[in-house]
């Protein structure tokens, strides 16, 4: 056998050698990979509540109300329930190797003071270091650490903005009122809508299909506000509710309503936004159809 046929043998098996040495640091005590017990016993449609804790961000509080989840803290606004769902599958994420707590010097998988924990319901699971070999992440879930696959916790990373529902009203609304800076549009007590400064006749159509596009608007992106010369404001009245004020910051490419009050800002597209700052012409209304009534709010 030659020098660098020996040489090469050396080196292969010093490579196998620190693999499976890395396999040991990395990974002790783990249970065989095909046992397939999942992180906790709850089910996701038993979670009622959510609180994601970071080191980095701002904490989020979620609560589901009548089958619905809402943001209740840092502020108050509906959630975005697509993005709710990824976090509620953590609850049956499956253990694909786990040990002891007492047995692990924590600080080496970063769960000493883990950077993210979630609690699902009274359920505590905290996020730690990834390990290189198949990405997976540790989590602590009690007095035993998992490893599940990595793709809750850039999710869990997300910003308050991004929780949120990207409807620009609520579910349900009755709208009253809305002022823009070109036109104001209102449902009188006598049970008739009014513009100001009076253009010629409105047509039924007209009045609802704005209505419709304020009740069904939903935004591109929701982002954090960003403070920017304000363009105008927009205010819409809602029954029973406290009027939402909504600041233009863009018009074109994009444009882009923001809320002061619970800082975030509402990406649409530049059409999106004409369909919303103008009544509709009757060349914008498809057909030649009848005029309608006017839908009660």
């Amino acid at each position: 056998m030659s020098l660098n046929t020996r040489s090469l043998l050396n080196i292969l098996l010093f490579i196998v050698v620190a693999v499976l040495g890395a396999q040991v640091y990395f990974q002790p005590c783990l249970e065989p990979e095909q046992d397939t017990q999942k992180l906790t016993t709850l089910l996701p449609e038993q979670v009622e509540k959510i609180i994601i804790e970071r080191d980095s961000k701002e904490n989020i509080s979620l609560n589901k109300q009548q089958g619905a989840w809402f943001i209740t803290s840092p502020i108050e606004v509906a959630a975005n329930s697509f993005r709710i769902e990824p976090l509620l599958q953590l609850v049956q994420a499956s253990s694909q190797a786990r040990f002891e707590k007492a047995s692990l010097d924590l600080a080496k998988y970063k769960l000493d003071q883990p950077a993210v924990t979630i609690h699902l319901n009274d359920i505590e699971i905290a996020f730690g270091d990834s390990e290189p070999l198949k990405k997976r992440r540790y989590v602590r879930v009690g007095n035993i650490i998992h490893l599940v696959s990595d793709i809750y916790y850039y999710r869990l990373l997300t910003d308050v903005a991004g929780f949120a529902n990207t409807g620009l009203l609520p579910e349900g609304a009755r709208i009253s009122k809305i002022e823009t800076p070109g036109f104001q549009l209102e449902y009188s007590e006598h049970g008739r809508w009014s513009v100001v400064p009076e253009e010629g006749e409105v047509s039924a159509d007209a009045i609802n299909t704005l209505l419709d596009k304020w009740r069904h608007a939903q935004a591109m992106q929701v982002s954090p506000y960003e403070s920017s010369q304000s363009l105008g404001s927009v205010v819409v009245h809602i029954e029973n509710s406290p009027a939402l004020q909504f600041t233009i910051l863009e018009q074109d490419p994009e444009f882009i309503l923001g809320r002061d009050d619970i800082g975030m800002q509402y990406h649409f597209t530049a059409e999106q936004g004409q369909q919303l700052m103008q009544l509709p012409s009757s060349e914008d209304l498809m057909g030649d159809r009848e005029p309608e009534a006017i839908v009660d709010q």
